[in-house]
């Protein structure tokens, strides 16, 4: 997935054209037809309750993404249960005085997911405080590697710019690990990644037939890496389309009209 500025502030999508594309969108962002176990870092301090300046009907910004959710479940439930494409989507809050420890995922192969994800989102308070040094450097990867996940989405406004450098330096250190077992320093890490590739090893390994797993998850095909995506909320963020690139994704701004740059 390329990186590309997705403007919502425009509604324009830099990289195809809506009839083009076939698998889920969340904010612009097209993922996988062929399936993808995605996790959302949502920001969830008060900012998120803000009037979202994109809007036409005065809703806030957390309508929008229960918004983009609800759209992007949709097609993931459709997909599973026409062609048994194998969707989850699990969530991870930033923000509040107790951090959070992300969500088992809901399953798009079985009734009733989305109705849980969205309930989820429903019931979540928005609240001041954060620990983004413990979501990024404690939390983030070993829910990854536990649960698989394809693809993360990191949402929230440019307070996390605050917290650059130790959150640069969580998310680039997945991205720059050895293929090799590295030196005692890097183990830990290099042990969750080689977890989160372990499902997908005989997949990766040519062979005749079908692949067989270890275990009944529903897995899509085998991705190279994590794709890490950001979606700024309410003003453009350079650090945030830093990290997108560190991750290989992409970077939307989803912007007020009065405040788009030139």
């Amino acid at each position: 997935m390329m990186i590309g500025v997705i403007c919502f502030s425009c509604g324009v999508n830099a990289k195809a054209p809506a009839e083009d594309r076939y698998g889920p969108i969340f904010y612009g962002v097209e993922l996988p037809e062929t399936g993808a176990r995605v996790l959302l870092v949502i920001d969830t301090s008060k900012s998120m309750g803000r009037k979202d300046g994109a809007r036409k009907d005065g809703g806030r910004r957390w309508d929008t993404l229960r918004d983009e959710v609800r759209s992007m479940t949709e097609t993931m439930q459709a997909l599973s249960a026409t062609r048994s494409v194998p969707y989850s989507v699990s969530l991870l809050y930033e923000g509040g005085s107790e951090p959070h420890t992300g969500t088992e995922p809901q399953d798009f192969t079985r009734p009733g997911a989305q109705a849980a994800l969205l309930q989820a989102l429903e019931s979540r308070a928005l609240t001041s405080g954060g620990s983004f040094e413990h979501t990024f450097g404690e939390v983030l990867w070993p829910l990854v590697s536990r649960q698989h996940i394809t693809h993360i989405f990191y949402l929230g406004d440019d307070d996390i710019a605050a917290h650059a450098d130790p959150v640069r330096k969580a998310v680039a250190a997945w991205y720059t690990l050895p293929r090799k077992v590295p030196a005692a320093g890097e183990r830990k890490l290099w042990s969750l990644k080689h977890a989160w590739w372990e499902p997908w090893s005989r997949w990766r390994t040519p062979r005749p037939g079908v692949p067989v797993f270890k275990s009944q998850r529903a897995l899509p095909p085998p991705p190279k890496d994590v794709v890490f995506s950001c979606i700024a909320i309410g003003q453009p963020s350079v650090f945030l389309k830093e990290l997108a690139t560190l991750g290989k994704g992409s970077y939307v701004e989803r912007v007020n009209p009065r405040k788009k740059r030139k």
